[in-house]
């Protein structure tokens, strides 16, 4: 005798962190020496967690992300004489799901008759 699991799972969780910048630098539109400043350089830290999943012989399938960054010193474009300033700190969140499945294995060959 044959034992079959009912549910078995295929799985694959994965958890990164990257850190990453933008290069600092100078306010090269200055009209005057109080307009010409520095300005710091933009960073950030990204992390995401997820899962594949596969389930009953492959017929379902359920996947979910979630992301999450920190951004220090953002760097805003403007169009005035001050062209890089920026929010000390801002964040995001967002999360990512999908589902599918698979109702039948095979399709039958059998045609249906067209009345028009």
């Amino acid at each position: 005798m044959t034992q079959k699991r009912l549910c078995s799972a295929k799985r694959n969780d994965y958890i990164s962190a990257a850190e990453d910048s933008k290069s600092g630098g100078f306010n090269g539109r200055a009209a005057s020496i109080p307009e010409f400043t520095l300005f710091e350089p933009e960073k950030v830290w990204a992390y995401e967690v997820g899962l594949r999943s596969e389930w009953f012989d492959q017929r379902l399938r359920f996947n979910a992300t979630a992301y999450y960054s920190k951004d220090f010193q953002i760097q805003l474009n403007k169009s005035t004489t001050d062209p890089q300033t920026g929010l000390p700190v801002a964040s995001t969140t967002s999360i990512k799901a999908e589902f599918s499945a698979t109702i039948a294995t095979h399709r039958s060959s059998r045609r249906l008759p067209m009345d028009c």
